[in-house]
């Protein structure tokens, strides 16, 4: 499906809006809002096409040559709309009466201004007019549903959805990890602290096996042990406190080795 822009999205609401109200609808029906003080005159016999201008409106206008122009190839454009809609089996058109026998206008130019006409020559433009601005449009479900869920078809919508699922998935997986990172972070941080209260509890065992059964500690030497095992005693509370208030894993908590203590 391609995208539409404004006018096209315009013509299609219209279509399907009048359809859904019980309302038989032509191309002809609902053009007017882009021919405000103009027609568009079909003569079937003659197998011509006219754009009539107020010419109060535009004849003065130094653009008007490109106005007439633009009118031309937008009706050539809804034309070719209602084909590739056909196309897509979105609507159906088909003729409902016979081909009028005397020249049909459609279109906003008030009825007794006078008009200047300009006669387009392009063939394919002239018979897409002719063949199709009155053929009544069938509206399938199919466009429809389509214009109710904001043009969008059934494949696009599930496109949407997988790609706001792969958002959210992702989303959560960059949270995830930020986590993780944070907590082998604190882990980090436990593992090493632990490590060195080991290395000083080995010490302090180290030492004390060293020293022969009946040697004695000195006074001075048992306060500065004393006060080492305290810092040690003390810093392993603060670890023991980081860890839990940080919420590790039990395995990590398990790493840190309360130190010995001596007994005076």
């Amino acid at each position: 499906m391609k995208k539409f822009d404004t006018d096209e999205k315009y013509i299609i609401s219209e279509i399907v809006t009048r359809w859904k109200n019980g309302q038989a609808v032509c191309l002809a029906d609902i053009v007017d809002r882009f021919l405000l003080d103009i027609d568009v005159k079909l003569d079937y016999q003659n197998r011509t096409v006219e754009l009539l201008f107020d010419q109060q409106k535009f004849l003065h206008l130094t653009n008007f040559t490109t106005i007439v122009t633009d009118k031309a190839w937008l009706l050539m454009r809804f034309v070719t709309l209602l084909k590739y809609l056909q196309g897509l089996d979105y609507i159906y058109l088909y003729q409902q009466g016979n081909v009028p026998k005397q020249p049909t206008r459609f279109g906003l130019l008030l009825k007794g201004n006078t008009p200047v006409s300009y006669q387009i020559t392009d063939p394919i433009i002239v018979d897409f007019l002719l063949d199709y601005s009155y053929r009544t449009i069938v509206v399938g479900q199919i466009l429809i549903d389509y214009v109710e869920n904001d043009f969008k078809t059934d494949e696009q919508i599930r496109h949407d959805e997988n790609i706001k699922i792969a958002k959210d998935n992702l989303d959560v997986a960059n949270n995830s990890l930020v986590q993780a990172k944070k907590s082998v972070n604190r882990s980090s941080v436990a593992i090493g602290i632990s490590i060195l209260l080991g290395i000083l509890s080995i010490a302090v065992s180290i030492f004390l096996s060293q020293r022969p059964i009946d040697a004695k500690i000195n006074k001075t030497q048992y306060e500065t042990l004393t006060k080492s095992l305290i810092s040690i005693d003390s810093l392993y509370k603060k670890t023991n406190d980081f860890l839990e208030q940080n919420i590790l894993p039990d395995t990590v908590k398990t790493i840190v080795t309360k130190p010995v203590r001596l007994v005076k």
